[in-house]
């Protein structure tokens, strides 16, 4: 009888502990996640066999392929590794093809000879090394060259973009430059793919607040991994209540929130969510809201005087203006 007792209570611990791990685990949900870091090119120019002199350094596009008349044209870029991650899963290269009208096979090779940007030309061009990688460019888009493997031991890389002759097509695509993006994801880059653990903690309110209607106070929060933007929501229980930030608002750990006049409840709870990735978001304690005026000593004996005092005023108003006629 004695250890039947002993396997309840242990049992009974164990499902409270269960309970426990549960309730924190709702609080809030950490992830980890791949994360980029983009880092826009050092370098970038192409060179013409039409113009074997000239210098197209800090154009906006660039050139690869072949013109009608059979001409060459070739693209180069180089990056640095500045913004490297401690670690990192992938390193990419990414370039924006454009005005593509056909299907074309593009080499990617690697330049080991230094080249300067504004004063490179077809004349004084570097050679070029071992092929990275084949790109077949059947539209205008962006497209992404693996070069995770030649990252060790290197600080930068350089590339050249061009069409072998075996693959002479009567044509040649853009390249947006370093100069001539409109939207980020257009540049010619280098993105950094690592792992991060990204996580809200909720610091204010917490347990022992009780917040009073018609007042303003401070959410407070800390956030962990690449989470710029927030949303905020109000919850009672498992119910939403109001979307405290319609739009994001910037992650900087805290908002000043003027609350509204709600039912008194202590089941109240704050959620912060990274506007980026629903997946990531924090709750905070359950906490209090009082209506405005519930718990203030005297005040219902208040209200009740002053709408009696405003009646018998409008009542002597009218019956004395009634004794006047």
């Amino acid at each position: 009888m004695i250890l039947t007792k002993k396997h309840f209570f242990l049992s009974l611990i164990g499902i409270l502990l269960l309970l426990a791990f549960m309730i924190n685990i709702s609080m809030t949900k950490a992830i980890e996640r791949d994360a980029y870091i983009r880092t826009l090119a050092e370098k970038d120019t192409y060179v013409d066999t039409a113009y074997a002199t000239s210098n197209y350094g800090g154009v906006d596009n660039l050139k690869s392929g072949f013109s009608f008349t059979g001409d060459i044209k070739e693209s180069y870029f180089s990056f640095n590794f500045s913004d490297k991650p401690s670690s990192y899963t992938k390193a990419e290269i990414s370039l924006e093809f454009w005005g593509v009208s056909q299907t074309m096979n593009f080499t990617v090779c690697l330049i080991e000879e230094s080249w300067q940007e504004y004063s490179m030309t077809w004349l004084n061009k570097p050679n070029k090394g071992a092929v990275i990688d084949y790109l077949l460019v059947t539209s205008s888009d962006i497209y992404k060259i693996d070069i995770t493997s030649l990252i060790a031991g290197r600080n930068r890389i350089s590339i050249c973009v061009y069409i072998e002759v075996d693959n002479f097509i009567e044509d040649y695509a853009y390249i947006t430059s370093k100069e001539g993006y409109y939207f980020v994801d257009d540049a010619p880059q280098l993105i950094w793919t690592y792992t991060e653990t990204a996580e809200i903690s909720v610091i204010s309110p917490s347990a022992s607040d009780s917040w009073r209607g018609l007042n303003e106070y401070i959410i407070q929060w800390s956030s962990q991994g690449s989470i710029s933007e927030v949303y905020i929501d109000l919850y009672k229980g498992p119910s939403h209540v109001e979307d405290i930030t319609i739009f994001s608002t910037e992650n900087d750990g805290s908002y000043n929130w003027y609350l509204s006049d709600y039912d008194s409840g202590d089941d109240y709870r704050i959620k912060i969510t990274d506007a980026d990735d629903s997946n990531v978001y924090g709750y905070s304690d359950y906490f209090s809201i009082t209506e405005f005026g519930s718990g203030i000593p005297g005040y219902n004996i208040f209200v009740i005087g002053a709408l009696l005092f405003l009646l018998v005023g409008i009542l002597s108003i009218y019956f004395y203006r009634k004794i006047q006629f």
